[in-house]
């Protein structure tokens, strides 16, 4: 299809097949015209997988239809309409935004820039791929699929280390996260396993949630090489610990502290044989606390600022 800036494609543009890189209003052949007027560009669109796409759906459209054919059809409609949806919500995960109030407005601006194809989630009924029981069922089960291959991974490597720490959340609710490290194409790999909820502190309680878990994922307890925590009594106690209560079951365990922790008391600590330094702490605690939530004089800082040009982040 020839227009006055140059050439354009008529199926593509009647079925909406942009190539996958392509933005939506960028793409050369249906959103905007080829210009360069040579036969090689018209070979090489024709030989395009969006363009035969296009001529697939025209050639499906042209066909006579039976009753079998329209609904293969409208099932092949659907699908790709369920797997744009899931995209989109995968999306908003990732970058960490409030999937259940920005997955309806989302759709709505996809369909506002010519995805078609999302209009084909509605179903009939409640079936329409934007109800809050389908965000919630569809993010559980992404959040599976995920863990299923995570663990596919973690049971093809002879051997996996945990990495565990306490946690309380907004709820106030005693929660253990878990990381775990394995071995892949012989180098080491750390994924998020879990977050595992708590009655108490107590170190038995925190051993059989671990114990529980890995049960859970059918990961051989016998092929955990180590163990990684934050150093705390509850931990690594002599006694009663976690580290000696999971040795007890794995003799072969090696119980790791955590460097960052360990190097934040041996800090602690080490303060304590200079005087000076508990002194200044505590005068940028004061100066701190002197501007953090005042207007007036956070402005006043920035003037400071200005004056004596120092720049400080605030």
């Amino acid at each position: 299809m020839r227009c006055d800036l140059g050439m354009m494609c008529a199926l593509c543009i009647r079925h909406q097949r942009r190539p996958k890189r392509a933005a939506v209003g960028q793409a050369t052949w249906v959103d905007q015209p080829c210009t360069w007027i040579v036969r090689k560009a018209i070979t090489r669109h024709q030989t395009s997988d969006s363009h035969k796409e296009a001529a697939a759906f025209e050639a499906n459209r042209s066909a006579p239809k039976t009753i079998h054919g329209v609904v293969e059809e409208m099932t092949s409609l659907q699908l790709q309409a369920r797997v744009a949806a899931f995209r989109n919500l995968y999306w908003l995960i990732k970058q960490e935004m409030p999937h259940t109030s920005n997955y309806l407005p989302l759709m709505q601006l996809c369909k506002e820039q010519g995805v078609n194809i999302l209009s084909n989630l509605d179903q009939g009924g409640n079936n329409n791929g934007q109800s809050q029981r389908f965000i919630q069922e569809a993010v559980l089960t992404m959040g599976q699929c995920l863990r299923d291959n995570l663990l596919e991974k973690v049971r093809a490597s002879p051997w996996y280390t945990i990495m565990v720490d306490e946690t309380t959340d907004v709820a106030v609710l005693s929660e253990m996260i878990v990381y775990i490290r394995f071995l892949k194409d012989g180098c080491s790999q750390t994924e998020y396993l879990s977050i595992v909820p708590l009655k108490d502190g107590k170190a038995d309680t925190i051993t059989t949630a671990i114990l529980e878990l890995l049960s859970s994922c059918n990961l051989p307890l016998q092929q955990m090489c180590a163990f990684g925590s934050d150093g705390a009594a509850v931990m690594v106690g002599k006694k009663t610990g976690v580290d000696v209560q999971l040795r007890q079951r794995v003799p072969h365990l090696i119980g790791i502290n955590c460097v960052a922790h360990r190097l934040a008391l041996a800090e602690a600590q080490a303060v304590k044989g200079v005087p000076y330094l508990p002194r200044f702490k505590d005068i940028l605690g004061d100066l701190h606390r002197f501007s953090d939530h005042s207007p007036v004089r956070t402005s006043g800082l920035m003037d400071i600022q200005v004056i004596t040009h120092v720049t400080i982040f605030l």
